[in-house]
């Protein structure tokens, strides 16, 4: 046998053996590239997922401060007394509602800045209703008092108080799902 006899009977198993590994090469990427993408698209979809739920909940409190901050739960998590005056009591009741506030402040980085400024605009009308309240007094008066006088003067404002914010913190939860 010559060497070109043997060249070309080596050629013969050699080249189908380099292009069997050349193909399965090239099917191990594909499928490596493919899983890629699949376990890139399920953390993906996770992370969404949590980001979807820490937002929720940032929504559900924000509601939950709404209604916390409405002057008979305020009243009521402060009762008022007979001996207290309503000067000191205003600012217990004001002290209340920047309490909710504070404790809820970090959820505006998940709110929708229109819906955190409704927010923000109820908070400021409550605790300006609570000041005027404390007007009508003028340093007399008792807790007690402050205490009717604001739940009175609130049943007439409360369609306007954080009832706009709520609307508006439910217009963007819907819109996070497309509605």
């Amino acid at each position: 046998m010559e060497i070109a006899e043997i060249i070309v009977e080596a050629i013969k198993y050699i080249l189908p053996a380099v292009l069997v590994l050349i193909g399965m090469r090239w099917v191990l990427a594909s499928t490596q590239q493919t899983q890629l993408k699949a376990q890139q698209q399920r953390m993906t979809s996770e992370i969404n997922q949590q980001h979807l739920t820490v937002v929720l909940t940032a929504y559900e409190r924000a509601v939950l401060f709404c209604e916390r901050i409405q002057p008979h739960q305020v009243i009521q998590r402060n009762p008022p007394s007979q001996q207290q005056p309503a000067q000191v009591y205003s600012q217990v009741l004001i002290q209340d509602i920047l309490g909710e506030y504070e404790h809820n402040v970090a959820q505006q980085v998940y709110i929708h800045p229109e819906a955190w400024s409704a927010l923000m605009a109820g908070r400021d009308q409550i605790i300006h209703l609570i000041q005027e309240g404390m007007k009508q007094f003028e340093g007399k008066g008792s807790a007690a008092d402050l205490a009717q006088g604001l739940l009175a003067a609130y049943q007439e404002e409360e369609q306007k108080i954080n009832r706009s914010a709520v609307l508006l913190l439910n217009k963007s939860v819907r819109t996070l799902f497309g509605h």
